[in-house]
């Protein structure tokens, strides 16, 4: 089952980073608030779906706080998230290397 899991996650994080660099060549130059938007999504959601290739606690945790700090910038500047599943659907890959990270690891225990 931890196979599955790990391998699910690797290439649903294939699937993510796919989407997400189909987006990035975009027209216009980002504002202040907008780079540092993109420093947590895409970039460092980015940064941890790699890093769940080899170490898949790390790597799910960092694109998880990315993700929750993306959220709160967002909230900050404007009052309000951004509405609709599609950003926490990104980061879908990052919760599955966090359950093979955590379930590895406590396996390895026993």
């Amino acid at each position: 089952m931890l196979t599955f899991i790990r391998w699910v996650a690797r290439l649903t994080s294939l699937g993510t980073i796919a989407v997400i660099t189909a987006f990035a060549f975009g027209e216009g130059t980002p504002s202040g608030r907008e780079w540092l938007l993109l420093a947590f999504f895409p970039i460092g959601l980015l940064v941890g779906l790699l890093l769940g290739w080899w170490n898949e606690l790390l790597g799910g945790a960092v694109a998880i706080a990315n993700m929750l700090a993306f959220y709160a910038v967002a909230f900050a500047a404007s009052g309000r998230v951004p509405a609709g599943p599609y950003f926490a659907l990104l980061a879908t890959p990052a919760v599955l290397f966090l359950l093979h990270g955590y379930f590895a690891r406590r396996a390895a225990v026993r």
